[in-house]
C-alpha cells in the first residue's frame, strides 16, 4: 500500500513504476538507420532514396498529392510562409499560445505576426479574430492543433476565405489527429509537422510539408532544398527560373533521421489509439478530482498526441497555487508542467529586435507599425495562467497500471490541497 503521505513532505512516491523511454528505438528502428549508414546515404541532395520514400508515404497517410521533407518543423512553416508569397511588410496572424518557433518562422520570411487570441474554451485560433485582425497586407493564417486537439477548421476556412488568405496548419502537437474524418494537414493549404524527438513520430530532427498545391509545394522547395532537387522538380515559371540557385538555406533532412520517421510512421495509427485510449482510462479514474478540468473533446475530432492539456481551477482547489500542485505531482512520479509562455509580451516583441533596427515590423514596406500590448489577448492570458500539460505520449501501448499508479497520485494531491498551501510555488 502506498503511502498517503505526500513526497514532497517526505512520503513515498505514488509513482514507482518505470515509466517507457520515448522516443521508442527498438530493433526495428535500428535496423532501419542501420540500413541507411551501411547504403552509405548520408545526405541527400535529390527527391530520390529513402527521402523520397518516405515523402510518399506521408503524402499517402495525409491523402494529399505532395510532401516536402525538412530539416525541422520550424522549417517547414517557414517554407511554407514562403510559398503563400509572404514577404516584407506582409502580415501572418498567429496566436501566442503556440512554440515560439512557429512565430518566428513568419519572420524568417519576413513578415509580421499579428496576433489573434484563442477560441473561448479552446486552444487554437479563435476564428472571428482571423476576421477582426486581417488587414489589407495579411496573406496567411497558421493554425496550431496545440496539444493534439484539432482547431474548428470548418469555421476557420470560412473566416479565412471571406479575407482571401491561405491557410497553413501546424500540425507538430498533432499527427495522425483527425478533424471530421480528414487528418488535420489535409484540410488547409497546408500542412507542416515536427518530427523532433518527443513528438509522436520522430526523425532525431526533422520536418515534412503537405499540400495538394503544385505551386506552393514548387515555391516551398526554393528557400531550403538543394539546387540538385530543385532542377530534378521545378516545372513552373515562376520557380524553375531559380532552379540553379535557390535560395539556400540549408533545410534538407537527414536520411538517417527519415529512416526512423520512415519506421516509425507505419505504427502511428495503432500508437495514437492506444494513447488515446490511455487518456481516457485515467480521465475515468480520476474524474472525482474536479479542480482538474479537461477539455471537451466534440465527437467529430479524434486527438493527437503530443502532451495532455488541462485547466487547473484554483478557486476548487481551495486556493492553492498551480504551481504547488505540479510541484506535489511531479515530486509523485507524475511528469507535469505549465504549457508555454505568453510570448507576445516578451522582449523579443516588446523590443521589436529580430533582424535589428526594427525589422520586419517598421521595414519601409510595411503599411502600419504593429505593437502588441499586455492584454491585448485575454483568453490567452487567463489561458496561460491555468493551462498544464500531462506527458504521457510515451505510453503507446496499453499502461493501466502505471496509469492507476498515476491515478493514485491525483487522487493523494488532491486529498492532501491544504497542506500544500504552506510550500512555495
Amino acid at each position: 500500500m502506498i503511502s498517503k503521505d505526500l513526497a514532497i513532505l517526505g512520503g513515498e512516491k505514488a509513482v514507482n513504476l518505470p515509466t517507457p523511454k520515448w522516443p521508442r528505438i527498438a530493433e526495428e528502428e535500428i535496423a532501419a538507420v542501420v540500413k541507411q549508414m551501411l547504403l552509405g546515404s548520408l545526405s541527400e541532395v535529390s527527391r530520390a532514396g529513402i527521402i523520397a520514400e518516405f515523402e510518399d508515404e506521408f503524402a499517402a497517410y495525409q491523402g494529399r498529392k505532395y510532401a516536402l521533407s525538412f530539416s525541422d518543423g520550424t522549417a517547414s512553416i517557414h517554407a511554407a510562409v514562403f510559398a503563400a508569397g509572404v514577404g516584407p511588410g506582409d502580415e501572418v496572424l498567429q496566436t501566442s499560445n503556440t512554440w515560439i518557433s512557429a512565430i518566428n518562422a513568419i519572420m524568417h520570411g519576413n513578415g509580421i505576426p499579428v496576433f489573434c487570441d484563442v477560441a473561448p474554451n479552446g486552444f487554437a485560433i479563435d476564428p472571428e479574430e482571423i476576421r477582426r485582425k486581417a488587414g489589407p497586407r495579411t496573406k496567411a493564417v497558421i493554425v496550431t492543433h496545440l496539444w493534439g486537439v484539432p482547431a474548428k477548421m470548418d469555421e476557420i476556412l470560412e473566416a479565412a476565405e471571406e479575407k482571401n488568405l491561405v491557410v497553413i496548419e501546424d500540425c507538430s502537437h498533432a499527427h495522425g489527429a483527425t478533424y471530421r474524418g480528414k487528418k488535420v494537414g489535409s484540410i488547409g493549404d497546408m500542412g507542416c509537422f515536427s518530427l523532433q524527438a518527443s513528438k509522436s513520430i520522430v526523425a532525431g530532427e526533422g520536418g515534412i510539408m503537405v499540400t495538394d498545391d503544385r505551386r506552393f509545394y514548387e515555391r516551398a522547395m526554393l528557400p531550403g532544398h538543394h539546387d540538385v532537387r530543385l532542377q530534378q522538380e521545378l516545372t513552373l515559371e515562376e520557380t524553375k527560373r531559380y532552379a540553379t540557385a535557390g535560395l539556400y538555406w540549408k533545410y534538407r533532412a537527414s536520411p538517417l533521421g527519415i529512416a526512423l520517421a520512415k519506421a516509425q510512421l507505419k505504427h502511428l495509427d495503432e500508437w495514437t489509439r492506444n494513447r488515446r485510449e490511455n487518456r481516457e482510462y485515467l480521465l475515468r479514474q480520476i474524474k472525482d478530482v474536479k479542480f482538474v478540468i479537461w477539455p471537451e473533446i466534440p465527437d467529430y475530432v479524434e486527438l493527437g498526441f503530443y502532451g495532455t492539456p488541462a485547466l487547473y481551477d484554483q478557486v476548487a482547489a481551495n486556493g492553492v497555487p498551480r504551481e504547488a500542485f505540479m510541484k506535489a505531482m511531479a515530486a509523485e512520479g507524475v511528469p507535469i508542467s505549465e504549457g508555454y509562455a505568453l510570448w507576445y509580451v516578451e522582449p523579443l516583441f516588446q523590443d521589436q529586435f529580430f533582424y535589428g533596427r526594427g525589422c520586419p515590423w517598421s521595414c519601409p514596406y510595411a503599411d502600419r507599425h504593429i505593437k502588441y500590448k499586455p492584454g491585448d489577448l485575454p483568453r490567452t492570458d487567463a489561458l496561460v495562467n491555468k493551462q498544464m500539460v500531462l506527458w504521457m505520449s510515451q505510453f503507446i501501448t496499453p499502461a493501466k497500471e502505471i496509469l492507476d499508479q498515476y491515478a493514485e497520485a491525483f487522487h493523494k494531491v488532491a486529498e492532501n490541497m491544504n497542506k500544500l498551501k504552506s510550500i512555495k510555488a
